[in-house]
């Protein structure tokens, strides 16, 4: 039969704590928990009120999705990049910097682009069914076009 196959365009995740920033930013990777793994085209990360810049500052190109161990991930890293290039010697970096404890999902992404104005939550909780709620649920992904509407690309004028 036909159907049309939803695509995870835009992963946004909570990135609260300076050691997942400095991961993200530095190294250019996200990690979860053992949790189901998605593969979105994108991920950009939403740092909390604690943090100098809250919103969403960044959005990367995801490069791998992978659910595994640490070791699993720097094995597989040296089979599918190229040791010569600038992501492969940060990833490596970064995945260095994780103590060797069990399962976790992997997002290894590419040069994060910085977004001009951040985009916010939600204010309203009740607002938060199309777009990000003040809770942001695990593996919440959303359409580029629902990204870019709530960017400061798309506001009227006279917001």
């Amino acid at each position: 039969g036909n159907y049309m196959r939803t695509q995870n365009e835009i992963l946004i995740q909570d990135v609260g704590s300076p050691d997942k920033i400095e991961l993200f930013e530095k190294y250019h990777i996200y990690n979860q928990g053992d949790i189901k793994l998605v593969f979105p085209l994108y991920f950009a990360p939403y740092y909390s009120k604690k943090n100098e810049n809250p919103g969403v500052n960044y959005i990367a190109s995801v490069k791998y999705a992978r659910k595994c161990t640490k070791q699993e991930m720097l094995q597989e890293l040296d089979e599918l990049e190229d040791k010569k290039s600038e992501n492969y010697k940060l990833w490596k970096k970064g995945l260095q910097k994780f103590e060797e404890d069990g399962i976790k999902c992997f997002y290894l992404l590419d040069e994060p682009v910085k977004i001009y104005k951040p985009i916010m939550k939600a204010s309203d909780p009740h607002d938060g069914k199309g777009w990000i709620a003040l809770q942001i649920s695990k593996n919440r992904c959303v359409s580029f076009s629902d990204f870019l509407s709530h960017s400061s690309l798309c506001l009227d004028d006279d917001e």
